[in-house]
């Protein structure tokens, strides 16, 4: 495994895994018109719309992007700014092999270099068992995330000091 930072070279394979991957995952248990709004700007994957993706890729240049390589496939993915971690992506092929908790140590790094004493990230109900084995603890309780006033899916806030 290798992980490299991200430098626009692959900007469709990374939004094009970014994007599937929280349709498969983060926003799975919602229908098709509330996970467009929940996916936002990555709604412009695969768009032939020029501005269109020239936004989506203003906005992967203005994130914190590692990105893990077996055998020079993308395996797993983690994206932030500052000290939030906004998406952490395995895939299914390549978990439980230590990728994702890589990938958290990573950005963690970051954040201790730039001086932030803790990260902060919103967990998928699914993944608060794995972030807690990294260290992570819970700050308040089960929120809900919601778009426009409506219900869309639980999420766990949580933080880990760096210092």
């Amino acid at each position: 495994m290798k992980i490299r930072a991200y430098d626009g070279t692959n900007f469709h394979e990374v939004s094009n895994v970014l994007a599937s991957m929280m349709k498969e995952h983060t926003y799975k248990d919602l229908n098709e018109r509330t996970q467009e709004k929940f996916l936002g700007i990555f709604n412009y994957v695969g768009s032939e719309d020029p501005r269109k993706q020239l936004e989506l890729e203003r906005t992967l240049a203005m994130s914190d992007i590692w990105i893990a390589y077996c055998d020079d496939e993308i395996a797993g993915i983690v994206r932030g700014t500052h000290d939030n971690i906004l998406n952490l992506f395995v895939k299914e092929e390549y978990a439980r092999c230590g990728i994702g908790t890589k990938l958290v140590e990573v950005f963690e790094e970051k954040c201790r270099l730039e001086g932030y004493p803790s990260v902060r990230l919103s967990s998928t109900v699914e993944a608060i068992t794995f972030y807690e084995g990294l260290g992570f603890k819970k700050t308040t309780g089960l929120r809900m995330a919601r778009y426009s006033g409506k219900r869309g899916f639980e999420y766990q806030p949580m933080m880990k000091a760096l210092f």
